[in-house]
């Protein structure tokens, strides 16, 4: 079974590709602000960590950061 992470999980972009996924019988895992803010230096430490965990076939970016949505 192939794996994907999907980056920005609740984007609806994301949920629209994680629908389409889903039926295609792919293992979706999901990375969203609450699990990894990429606004913070340590975001890339904790991304590989996760990475080497569940070692995806492909990766989805469908983060968006806006001016007003950044978390302070």
């Amino acid at each position: 079974m192939k794996k994907v992470l999907l980056l920005g999980s609740k984007s609806q972009l994301s949920k629209a590709i994680e629908k389409i996924l889903k039926k295609k019988n792919y293992k979706i895992f999901k990375i969203s602000r609450n699990n990894i803010d990429f606004t913070k230096n340590s975001s890339s430490k904790l991304l590989f960590k996760f990475l080497n965990k569940t070692e995806p076939n492909y990766i989805i970016n469908c983060i968006g950061i806006f001016e007003n949505n950044t978390s302070e």
